[in-house]
């Protein structure tokens, strides 16, 4: 009898084993798939991993992170929120979910609470080029120029290969009559990527303001 109750205990374990191994096995699925931006499917299969109820801590929190930003790409808001402030209750620490969070707000429009979410990414993490781009984005939506620069700045200085960075911190420059730093950012930017409309239409403008001679402040900065 005792060697039965062993052998049973035995296949419990080993099934037990085998069947958090396949959870991993589906994280790894659900991360692809969230990694080659096939939203849905990474929807659907973190949405099993969750429900499952095998994974705790870090990897739960991950679990949330994943289906939350798959959501916010989905533009699915209210569930990407959710997702990922069950991500931020689980690992606080993590940038990545402020990240995402700021996304979030931002495609809503909602630019005070994306700045605030990108700042606590930045705190976090104050190396990631990325970061600042996004909260120099949502500034050029509340038309902060001078954070704007800041950030954009910022974002150049750790990639320079950033080309939206020099865009919207071109526009910012031109916003503000700062002609040649305007007119510097516009040509990196086409140094960048020829033919970008951004640069291609900010160059002229600036050229043309500066043949108006109507603005006495461009030029001077």
């Amino acid at each position: 009898m005792r060697r039965i109750l062993l052998l049973t205990a035995a296949a419990l374990l080993i099934s037990t084993s085998a069947m958090a191994q396949a959870v991993y096995d589906q994280f790894k699925l659900g991360q692809q798939a969230a990694d080659a931006k096939k939203n849905g499917e990474a929807i659907q299969i973190f949405t099993q991993v969750i429900d499952s109820k095998k994974l705790t801590g870090e990897w739960l929190a991950y679990a949330f992170y994943y289906r939350g930003q798959a959501q916010r790409r989905e533009q699915v808001w209210d569930k990407a929120l959710a997702d990922l402030d069950q991500a931020g209750a689980l690992a606080p620490n993590f940038p990545g979910t402020w990240f995402e969070k700021g996304l979030a707000y931002h495609g809503q429009k909602q630019y005070d609470a994306a700045i605030k979410a990108f700042d606590e990414a930045i705190k976090l993490k104050p190396d990631d080029a990325d970061y600042y781009l996004a909260r120099c984005s949502s500034r050029s939506w509340k038309n902060d120029n001078d954070g704007v620069i800041a950030d954009c700045g910022k974002a150049i200085d750790m990639k320079p290969s950033l080309t939206l960075a020099y865009s919207i911190k071109g526009r910012a420059h031109e916003d503000l009559r700062q002609c040649n730093a305007a007119e510097a950012a516009y040509k990196k930017l086409a140094e960048l990527d020829p033919g970008n409309k951004a640069a291609k239409e900010g160059l002229a403008y600036i050229k043309e303001l500066r043949a108006s001679k109507t603005d006495p402040k461009c030029g001077k900065g």
